[in-house]
Parts: structure tokens; sequence; C-alpha cells
């Protein structure tokens, strides 16, 4: 079992690489409603629109050529640990960015046409993603709805935070989605 060592005096962890799930992350870092969304949005970033494609797709490309460049003329004066742990910390983010992008091409293309919602959190997100699938732009599915682009926009940006659920409701109706199963109301004693 992996396990978060304590914080110090000082509140901050102690030196060193820990091993840990992500259950065990934000039990032990989620401890305010503020810190518990910015863990949820690290998991559930993805790339909304042509625009933020690109950039993902030139960050990778800078993040791969910094790995190359690192590991094909190592700085002697850096520890090795140290080294490794620069290149760990660069392929991480090489590897989400990777993800993001191919989660987005495999939307795009109309090869993912079923997307899993496991919980009415992951609502908006799975709205963002049937918007993708059914490929229109964040200004397609405003034009349909008789809004500003910017209005999408907003609400893509926020998770929908703002929107109501009369809006949400013709946003699932125009974008075509299905259930495919019954939702269960299950009460808390």
């Amino acid at each position: 079992m992996l396990v978060i060592p304590g914080f110090d005096s000082s509140g901050k962890l102690p030196p060193g690489i820990h091993a840990a799930t992500w259950k065990q992350i934000t039990a032990r870092l989620g401890f305010s409603a503020r810190r518990t969304q910015l863990l949820k949005e690290q998991v559930a970033a993805m790339i909304k629109n042509e625009r933020q494609y690109r950039i993902t797709r030139v960050q990778a490309e800078r993040f791969a050529r910094t790995i190359t460049e690192v590991t094909a003329s190592p700085n002697a004066a850096i520890h090795t640990k140290l080294r490794k742990a620069e290149l760990d910390g660069l392929r991480s983010q090489l590897d989400d960015l990777k993800r993001q992008l191919e989660e987005y091409e495999a939307l795009r293309s109309g090869k993912r046409r079923v997307i899993a919602l496991d919980s009415i959190e992951e609502l908006p997100k799975t709205l963002i993603q049937a918007r993708i699938a059914a490929g229109l732009s964040q200004q397609d599915l405003a034009v349909k709805l008789g809004l500003k682009p910017q209005q999408v926009q907003r609400y893509e940006a926020t998770n929908y935070q703002s929107a109501s659920l009369e809006r949400v409701n013709e946003i699932v109706r125009v974008l075509g989605v299905k259930l495919r199963r019954r939702a269960e109301l299950r009460l808390v004693s």
C-alpha cells in the first residue's frame, strides 16, 4: 500500500518522491472545496476547440524536443537524480498532452460515438465531448442554440456552472445525446 508521508511543521511534504494513488492524493491534498475542484480540473483537462488543439500540439512538440535535447547532451553540473526527475517530469507532461491530443482527435474523427457518464459531475465534460464528436465547433453549437459564440465558450470554460438546467437540457437535445440506461436515485440515510 502506498502512503503519502505526513506534512512537516511548515506544512510541506518531506523531500523526495512519494508514490501514491490518485485517491490518496485527493484525500490528502483536497482538504477544501477549492483544492478539490483544482485537483478535479487537473484530471479533467481536455482540449475543447481547434485553437486549443493547435496550441497543445505545438506544446507537445516542444516537450518532445526538450526531452531529446536533455537526453542527447546531459548537463554534467546537474546531479543524475535531478536530471532523471527533470526528464520524468517532462515525459509525464508530454504523456498528458499526447493523451489530450489523442482524445480530441478520436472525438473529432467520429471514432468515439459512445461516451460513458458515471456521475452527474461528469456531465459538463460529456457535453463538450458530445459537441466535438458531433463535428460541431463552439460557434456551430451557438448558432443552433441562438446564442453568441462567446456564451458557449463561457459555458465550456466554466464547465457549464452558469448554465440553467433548461439550457443544459436544450444543449443535450441539440447534440442528440441519448441516455442508454435509466438514472437511479439512491437515498442516503
